[in-house]
């Protein structure tokens, strides 16, 4: 007969606290479409460094924070469908709303995928949260309502621009729209240029180059391409101004017209005064989307939106073909910080400092 499990988590004890207190925890209870994982390694987000930092208004404390990571499933719920093909055993990343710095973690099953055995747990940490996120304001139809990825990509003639090409959902927006089909002019620092074009770009644009905007332009204007739209991977007030402006004079219709973007912990979630006639701010709802139960989902008032479909396109029916196939790559490169849930502290005061086109991974066992 097997022990029962046993947890243990970093903990937020309360607001603002630091460091992590690393304690025992209790196995979560599964929900009917979530399955249990045994976390192998969790991925770090600015936007944890930034709960760790700013404190969440609407949590009750201590709280597990995280939402990358990939491990063993060791339980499957009463509901998760047998079409899933997601069983006890498989090696699979999985994105949450919260709760990946612990050793078992549940997640809804529209959000986990099977990983290949030539990716790592580390590798495969570092995409799903950059991954849904895009996929969210990409191709979702309160986003930009794009074309979805495919396992044979064929050219459509269109051009999409995605400002902030480096960053871990800038990547995988990169790959994705590549795999639409799409062709795909990309910013980054300059150090990063080479690294975009690895992932798909054709044109990569320095932000930080007086004149960038009117390159832009140009480049677009004469590339003989469809203008399809602009993706906005990072969001400042600054980035903001500027991709408004483009979309402003690049854009031709309501669909090319409308900027996707991610919504950032100081900004609010609805539409912003000052526009552009005609030119709409696309805020990503994020994973909240793509699952049946979502305790975010609820508190915002989202609950009653049907689920999207787009969940299922890009975790079930894309990623893992995709990873299988080359055609979607483990980006940014992991960097890993050390072993254990200890580090995860670690990993947060270095995401709080800035990294560049790579992304902090805790270890927590195995390869």
């Amino acid at each position: 007969m097997s022990s029962p499990l046993q947890n243990t988590a970093a903990w937020l004890p309360t607001k603002q606290a630091k460091p992590f207190q690393i304690g025992p925890a209790d196995v979560p209870a599964l929900k009917p479409r979530e399955v249990l994982i045994k976390t192998h390694a969790v991925a770090i987000n600015p936007a944890d460094a930034g709960i760790q930092n700013l404190g969440l208004l609407w949590e009750k404390y201590p709280i597990i924070i995280g939402c990358d990571l990939a491990g063993e499933v060791v339980e499957v719920g009463d509901e998760v469908d047998a079409s899933r093909n997601i069983r006890k055993g498989d090696r699979v990343l999985a994105c949450v709303e919260k709760g990946a710095f612990q050793q078992y973690c549940a997640a809804a099953v529209e959000l986990v995928a099977k990983i290949p055995e030539h990716v790592s747990y580390a590798q495969a940490s570092v995409l799903p949260a950059g991954l849904s996120t895009a996929a969210v304001s990409l191709f979702h139809e309160e986003g930009m309502r794009l074309e979805l990825p495919s396992l044979e990509p064929k050219p459509n003639g269109q051009v999409i621009v995605v400002w902030g090409g480096s960053s871990s959902v800038g990547s995988c927006g990169i790959q994705m729209l590549v795999a639409a089909g799409y062709e795909v002019f990309a910013t980054a620092g300059a150090k990063n240029a080479t690294y975009c074009e690895e992932l798909g770009a054709t044109r990569v644009f320095d932000h930080k180059q007086e004149g960038v905007e009117e390159e832009i332009v140009e480049a677009v204007k004469g590339s003989g391409k469809r203008f399809g739209g602009i993706f906005s991977a990072i969001m400042t007030l600054d980035v903001m101004n500027t991709v408004v402006r483009l979309a402003d004079k690049l854009g031709h219709d309501e669909q090319s017209r409308t900027v996707g973007t991610v919504v950032p912990p100081d900004m609010p979630v609805f539409p912003l005064p000052g526009l552009p006639s005609g030119v709409k701010l696309a805020f990503c709802r994020g994973p909240t989307a793509f699952v049946q139960e979502s305790e975010l989902a609820a508190m915002l008032g989202w609950s009653k939106r049907p689920v999207s479909h787009i969940g299922r396109a890009v975790f079930e029916e894309w990623l893992t073909p995709a990873l299988e196939a080359g055609l979607l790559k483990c980006k940014p490169e992991p960097q890993v910080v050390g072993g254990g849930l200890e580090k995860v502290q670690d990993a947060c005061d270095m995401m709080s400092d800035g990294v560049s086109a790579t992304k902090l991974v805790v270890v927590l066992e195995g390869k």
